[in-house]
């Protein structure tokens, strides 16, 4: 299934998001507000901590947008991010 939907233009950030952004995997890390997600987004893709305007910033954009798709946003900022993440998985 995840070959076909990359092979219909389905992009590697996507698939990311959907398994970050996903309810079940949110709650097996205890993570419930969006500045949890920011954190752990931070950690996950870019391997540091975020500083406290990078939490208020993405808490402050995710009044507005679905997790999913800020996920996308951190992807494609940083495309340094994806390569390692995607090794690990």
């Amino acid at each position: 299934m995840l070959a076909i939907f990359l092979s219909q233009g389905g992009s590697p950030s996507t698939v990311l998001a959907s398994v970050l952004a996903d309810p079940e995997y949110l709650n097996s890390r205890r993570i419930q507000s969006d500045e949890d997600f920011v954190g752990h987004l931070y950690r996950e893709l870019l391997g540091r901590s975020p500083f406290a305007l990078e939490v208020g910033r993405g808490a402050a954009i995710l009044k507005s947008e679905k997790r999913s798709a800020y996920v996308v946003r951190l992807l494609e900022s940083d495309q340094t991010a994806q390569e390692p993440f995607l090794r690990r998985w």
